[in-house]
């Protein structure tokens, strides 16, 4: 029995890295790419998404993404009550 992995959760296509967000989406051509942040995770953007098709495009290999993902696997955030999250003590 395999142990699943957080990162098989991700619509991840092919195992090139972008250190810095790409200018265009290697796949469909898209020029909206946005930065992925995990909180506790990583400082900073984790990875990049395709504002069109959805793609994740890794900043790190996914060895070292799916380490950075196990960081923050534990953290939960309830966002049912986002407007008063602040008021709260972190978890």
């Amino acid at each position: 029995m395999g142990t699943s992995k957080i990162i098989d959760k991700f619509k991840i296509k092919g195992t090139k890295t972008f250190k810095k967000m790409p200018d265009s989406c290697p796949y469909c051509q898209c020029k909206k790419i946005h930065e992925v942040e995990i909180l506790g995770a990583y400082n900073g953007a984790l990875m990049w998404e395709c504002d069109y098709c959805h793609t994740f495009l890794l900043r790190f290999t996914s060895r070292t993404t799916e380490k950075h993902l196990q960081k923050a696997k534990n953290l939960l955030i309830d966002v049912s009550n986002w407007e008063e999250i602040w008021e709260q003590q972190p978890n």
